[in-house]
């Protein structure tokens, strides 16, 4: 069962949804020297060595050869990461517009976690009520501060999957979860209830797959491959659409 309201954000929270509409610079830093600088500087400096075995000549060539693979590797990535910043961007300026934040509160939900090793684990999916799942992705969903808890230096209990014991161990049987509606990121989670294990984890989702780290998506636990797909599809099909 859950509940949706919605609320106008606080002072803190605005000066959050402004900063999320501009453009993240330190992103494209972090891209340049990730997949620029430093794979130039190991390509070049590899090629450089294997063509020193022929000659100086050689050696030379094997440098450029290599500063063109990083550049040729650079663009690609650059070319897959703008449309998703654009994109995320677009999301957030909507919030920016709106000024809505969504507390969505469930109770007594079905939780499963769903398996995929990459930057948007862990992945749970809730069913929250008849025909409807809320899916949460991110490695926020370990972060202390998502639960109002500051003490970052405690040792996280391995028996919960946020690493807090109760009260403020989730999933739980009782929560709200406070996100924005449109980029669907989320400010916090509220835990009221007890520790709700997630059901064992599922092959349920593709690399290819873009989701928000919060949505609200019509169907069933019982056939969250198909749910997830048949969402990615009919993104995928038309103009980009935004987190539900």
């Amino acid at each position: 069962m859950h509940t949706i309201t919605s609320r106008t954000p606080a002072s803190d929270e605005q000066r959050l949804i402004a900063g999320r509409a501009k453009v993240d610079f330190a992103s494209y830093g972090c891209i340049t020297i990730l997949f620029a600088i430093l794979p130039a500087y190991l390509l070049g400096n590899v090629g450089g060595w294997l063509g020193g075995f022929i000659s100086p000549e050689a050696a030379t060539y094997g440098q450029w050869v290599g500063w063109g693979l990083a550049a040729i590797f650079f663009v690609a990535v650059i070319a897959a990461f703008i449309p998703y910043e654009r994109r995320q961007r677009q999301r957030a300026a909507q919030d920016q517009q709106a000024q809505i934040i969504q507390d969505i509160h469930v109770v007594e939900p079905r939780v499963l976690e769903i398996g995929l090793v990459n930057d948007n684990e862990p992945i749970l999916a809730f069913q929250i009520g008849e025909n409807k799942i809320l899916y949460l992705q991110g490695q926020w969903l370990r972060d202390y501060g998502t639960y109002g808890v500051e003490d970052s230096e405690r040792e996280p209990y391995e028996e919960f999957l946020n690493g807090l014991a109760a009260p403020h161990s989730f999933p739980s049987t009782e929560f709200t979860l406070s996100r924005l509606p449109n980029s669907g990121e989320v400010l916090g989670i509220r835990v009221a209830g007890r520790y709700l294990a997630p059901g064992a984890a599922v092959e349920a989702l593709k690399p290819e797959y873009e989701f928000a780290d919060s949505e609200l998506l019509d169907g069933s636990l019982d056939d969250i491959a198909g749910v997830l797909a048949l969402e990615h599809a009919r993104r995928k099909a038309g103009p980009p659409d935004q987190p539900k």
